[in-house]
């Protein structure tokens, strides 16, 4: 895979294929671009690139967080019992 420099140095391979930028992360995510902007300047939520003043997440980590931490429920119940426990 290379590196976001690699991807800006060469005009011909478009970027979108392995990175995200904060606004296409957030809708991956269902959050707003803020959020992600606040997670980033506390240290939490998915890793990150920064590249001069640009931040891009790799699709490969998105997909990491939302395994990690996104779960499904089949009742309200079972959601109680998994997060009260």
């Amino acid at each position: 895979m290379k590196t976001p420099t690699e991807y800006l140095n060469n005009p011909g391979k478009s970027i979108r294929e392995d990175y995200l930028t904060t606004g296409q992360a957030a809708r991956e995510l269902r959050i707003a671009p803020g959020t992600l902007q606040n997670w980033r300047s506390q240290g939490v939520g998915p890793k990150f690139i920064k590249h001069r003043r640009s931040v891009f997440y790799l699709k490969s980590e998105i997909e990491a967080y939302k395994d990690k931490y996104f779960q499904m429920y089949s009742s309200t119940t079972e959601w109680k019992k998994d997060t009260f426990t």
